[in-house]
């Protein structure tokens, strides 16, 4: 359940991020008919039927915020793909910062969107054209990958923790534990301590 869960939230946060970078490099957020055929507009572009192209100016911001929506969105990938890669092993914690991190996509994603709607409204008649759609899109994506993630992050149970082991050569025999104080574990700390788990062996 878990794992699929954890897939869903990557599949998600990978679309919402591909979306973005989609929406700002097309040349189709808007369309205006012509007396000579249909002009279509992007962030970077206006092009006619004759492609006839012109450089649309003053979309600059709404260009970076959707660039910082993919750029993020990837380099927040890793943390969950160790959530899905060691799943049946319980949380190890990435997930609740997957789901912080999809929120602030779905704030970047939802400011490019609306400054994007205002930059790009020409005086003549016009529509909304299939780019400008996938940008909205990624935003639903975004939200959803953040809800799924916090959600997730909240029921699973975490990753169980080695049992700590005695000190080799103590002069007490007492056991210590790599355990910070408090017992407040990072997801840092979790994934190594999980990996360094030895098997317990077979009894003899």
């Amino acid at each position: 359940m878990f794992c699929r869960a954890k897939t869903g939230v990557l599949t998600l946060l990978l679309g919402s991020s591909i979306l973005a970078l989609v929406a700002m490099i097309a040349d189709y957020w808007i369309t205006v008919p012509l007396p000579t055929g249909v002009l279509h507009i992007g962030l970077f572009r206006g092009c006619d039927e004759q492609q006839n192209c012109f450089t649309v100016l003053g979309t600059e911001s709404t260009k970076d915020l959707l660039l910082s929506v993919f750029i993020i969105g990837i380099l927040t990938l890793p943390c969950g793909i160790l959530e899905v890669r060691y799943s049946m092993q319980g949380s190890l914690g990435c997930l609740m910062y997957v789901g912080v991190i999809s929120s602030v996509l779905a704030i970047l994603g939802f400011a490019a969107m609306v400054n994007g709607a205002v930059n790009l409204r020409p005086d003549q008649p016009f529509s909304y054209s299939w780019a400008f759609a996938l940008g909205w899109i990624s935003v639903i994506m975004a939200v959803t990958s953040a809800a799924l993630s916090v959600y997730v992050s909240r029921v699973e149970p975490a990753a169980p923790l080695p049992e700590p082991q005695a000190e080799a050569g103590t002069a007490t025999g007492t056991q210590t534990s790599s355990n910070p104080p408090g017992g407040v574990i990072s997801p840092i700390n979790r994934f190594i301590q999980m990996l360094s788990r030895k098997p317990t062996p077979p009894p003899s």
